[in-house]
Formats: C-alpha cells, sequence, structure tokens
C-alpha cells in the first residue's frame, strides 16, 4: 500500500513515546508501564489502530498470492488436505478480511474524533447508514465535521456491502459454494480417494489446468478488489489526518 501522510504523522508521533520507554525493563517481573498523559494516550490508541488496519490490508494481499501457491507434501496428504481445501481456506480467509477491514476503519475513525466509544459499537449503523438508509447515531457527527470523510467511508462500505451476506454465511452456516468451483469440487471429490487416482496423465494434467484456471481467476478478482479497498482507504487516510492532527493539537 503507498505511504500516506497520516501513517507517517501517527509514526512520528509514536516514535516520540516509544523513545521515553524503558525498553531494558520491559521483560523484568517488575515492570510497570510508565504513566502516560492524556495525549500521549491519544497517540498510541490511534498508533495501534492503525497498525490493526494496516495488518488487515497486508493479510488481504497475502491471500492473493497463497491462493496460488499450493504444495501437496506428504503431511498434507496424512491430513486429508487437498488442493481444493486449500482454494476454499483461502477464499473464506480473504472474505472475512474483506468484511472485518471496515470495523478497524470505523474503530480508527472513532479514536481520531475521540468519541470514547467502545470498538464493538463501531459498526457501519452507527457510524454510517443502515440497509434502510437510516444514518447512524454518530453519522451526524462526521459529516458535520467532515462531509468528504463520511462519503469516502460510505464508498467503502458500499464496496464491502457487496461481499457481506456470503461472509455472513459462511462465518455462520456454511462453507463457501459458488457456481465456478462445482466443476473442481465434483473433481476433487470424485478423486481424492487413492484408489480412485487416475492413470490417464494427460486427464490428470487436464485436470490441474481446469485447477490453475479457477485459482487464477479468484486471484485476480482478489487482487482486483484489494486494491479498490487499498485506495478507497487512503482517501480515508487523508481526511482522517485532518480530524486526528485537530484534536492532537487540543490534548
Amino acid at each position: 500500500m503507498k505511504e500516506n501522510n497520516f501513517k507517517e504523522v501517527l509514526r512520528k508521533s509514536a516514535h516520540k513515546i516509544i523513545q521515553k520507554l524503558p525498553v531494558e525493563n520491559i521483560l523484568k517481573d517488575d515492570f510497570t508501564r510508565p504513566k502516560t498523559t492524556e495525549k500521549e494516550d491519544f497517540v498510541i490508541n490511534g498508533f495501534l489502530a492503525l497498525g490493526e488496519v494496516e495488518t488487515s490490508i497486508e493479510q488481504l494481499r497475502q491471500s492473493s498470492y497463497f491462493i496460488s501457491n499450493f504444495r501437496l507434501t506428504e503431511n498434507l496428504k496424512k491430513n486429508n488436505i487437498s488442493r481444493f481445501d486449500h482454494i476454499i481456506y483461502h477464499i473464506e480467509a480473504h472474505l472475512l478480511r474483506t468484511t472485518g477491514i471496515l470495523d478497524r476503519i470505523l474503530i480508527l475513525t472513532s479514536l481520531s474524533f475521540d468519541l470514547k466509544i467502545r470498538p464493538e459499537k463501531c459498526k457501519p449503523n452507527n457510524f454510517l447508514v443502515d440497509y434502510k438508509g437510516k444514518e447512524g447515531k454518530y453519522a451526524p457527527v462526521i459529516k458535520n465535521r467532515n462531509s468528504v470523510l463520511f462519503e469516502v467511508l460510505v464508498n467503502l462500505n458500499e464496496t464491502i456491502n457487496d461481499y457481506r451476506e456470503i461472509r455472513n454465511e459462511i462465518a455462520h452456516q456454511k462453507r463457501y459454494k459458488s457456481e465456478d468451483l462445482k466443476i473442481i469440487e465434483m473433481l476433487d471429490l470424485g478423486f481424492r480417494d487413492e484408489n480412485h487416482k487416475l492413470k490417464d496423465k494427460n486427464l490428470n494434467y487436464q485436470i490441474k489446468r481446469v485447477f490453475d484456471l479457477a485459482v487464477s481467476m479468484y486471484k485476480k478478482e482478489m487482487i482486483d478488489l484489494n486494491n479498490k479497498i487499498s485506495e478507497q482507504i487512503l482517501n480515508i487516510y487523508n481526511e482522517l489526518e485532518k480530524v486526528w492532527s485537530e484534536e492532537y493539537e487540543k490534548k
């Protein structure tokens, strides 16, 4: 993800605090965290929340490459883990992280505004609009302070909403299923048992090609979505910096 001034501002502010920490004592049994000022707490909380968002972005990026790197080792064979299992695992991981990143952005937004809201309350229906179009409790706070920020947060929410229903299904009801995957799921189930492995090398190659094409398609979709989310988050960062800097100066 591109560098951004908001990230740099938080890093520099956090670095000043880190330099003051007695690092050599942190691992000692009698270590107690030094007292911090309200301003320092504001920096620490914001910096850690930013780290959570950045970690999510990095995990999304990694998922798109994990899906295309499968090697059937003896250990995987022993545990009955097939290439199809590998594909489904990384598709589901990507979906879960896609929807989770919005909550983390809203936590960072709440901290930047110094709203003192519990993280579990930092949800789209509280900060943005619900599925009926009704504004959340804290939406006016954001809109009145920075209308552009509200707009770019709504844009991210709309992007992620396309994946929310299917994410909820795999989180609570069933594993990921898709028309595109039916054929490779059938192949996987049909030839998972060693006794049913094909002796025809050419047919085995054709089956591998089917899997390769499916992986290539999903990898491209993941990367395209990652790029869209990353650009939207950069727009959010640009507006958050203004709010965060104003709050920081008040401390």
